[in-house]
Formats: structure tokens, C-alpha cells, sequence
């Protein structure tokens, strides 16, 4: 089973407090929780973003919580356009269930 992000929000500031990263193989579903604001994102969803923040959680700002809408400050990338094309086959790839 592969369990997406889950982000831990502070809803009067949108800011988000803890990334409880994502999860595969033998895990549990995670439990509801009372009085949180908190976005699941499905599993490899912003996975290169989540790499490339520039100053960790600080670097995304929740622009809309109830669609799920992130912004990212992030560093550059270092892939070259190849390597992007890979990168990009493998998300697809592990999204489809092949690997």
C-alpha cells in the first residue's frame, strides 16, 4: 500500500507545521484526527517540489486548503533535460502502480 504526505497546518496562518512524508509496503492507514487542518496529497504528488525546497516547510506557502493548493520556493534544478524526462517516467510510473 503507498500512503501520500501528510502536512500538518496551522490554519490561521496557513503555515505548515510538520511533513509526515510518505509511506509504502506493510503500513496501517492513517488515523483521522479532531481539530487539525491537514492535506493528504496522493503518494509522489509534488515529490520533485518536496526535494527542492530552498528553506524546508518555509519554502511552501498553502494557498488554498480545501483544494489543495501549494506554492513552492525552490532551489533550481540540477537535472538536465534528460535526466527531467526520466524523473518524470519514474513519477508516472510509480502513480500507475508499475513499480
Amino acid at each position: 500500500m503507498n500512503i501520500g504526505r501528510r502536512l500538518l497546518i496551522d490554519k490561521s496562518t496557513n503555515r505548515i507545521l510538520h511533513d509526515f512524508g510518505e509511506m509504502s509496503g506493510d503500513v496501517l492507514p492513517r488515523p483521522d484526527v479532531n481539530n487539525l487542518v491537514m492535506i493528504d496529497l496522493e503518494y509522489g504528488k509534488y515529490a520533485d517540489e518536496f526535494l527542492r525546497l530552498k528553506d524546508g516547510l518555509n519554502s511552501i506557502t498553502v494557498t488554498d486548503v480545501e483544494n489543495k493548493f501549494l506554492e513552492f520556493d525552490l532551489n533550481p534544478s540540477t537535472l538536465t533535460p534528460e535526466q527531467q524526462i526520466e524523473e518524470l517516467q519514474n513519477q508516472l510510473m510509480i502513480a500507475q502502480g508499475v513499480i
